[in-house]
């Protein structure tokens, strides 16, 4: 059993950018093992950080935070997910993405830090 159950994590849908000139995006499925058929969205637990107000040229907020998803799961840096209707982009690389050093135990997840502005 995986460090997080799947029936108690949410879901949100991933997309990825196809063509940058025209900002097209993608969607991306998610297939759990020993499923045959593709889902639309991919379980992740979503944690927020503070967000963070500011001036400028009119009211804006920026907002980052961690998302929890399946190990070994195609997802790269730049695929943008939307959790309650605010789109946000993975930064960085996974981390935890390895068995336990000292047990060898597979939690079967992954970290992502992202961010999201508006």
């Amino acid at each position: 059993m995986g460090f997080i159950d799947p029936t108690f994590a949410g879901e949100v849908p991933f997309e990825r950018l196809v063509d940058e000139p025209n900002n097209d995006w993608a969607a991306l499925t998610y297939q759990a093992p020993g499923e045959d058929e593709p889902r639309v969205n991919t379980p992740a637990v979503v944690s927020l950080g503070r967000a963070v107000a500011s001036g400028g040229n009119g009211p804006r907020y920026s907002q980052g935070g961690t998302v929890f998803l399946p190990r070994g799961i195609d997802r790269k840096s730049g695929d943008r997910f939307t959790y309650n209707g605010a789109k946000y982009r993975l930064v960085g690389r996974p981390a935890g993405d390895q068995d336990h050093p000292v047990t060898g135990d597979d939690f079967g997840w992954v970290t992502w830090s992202f961010e999201g502005s508006g």
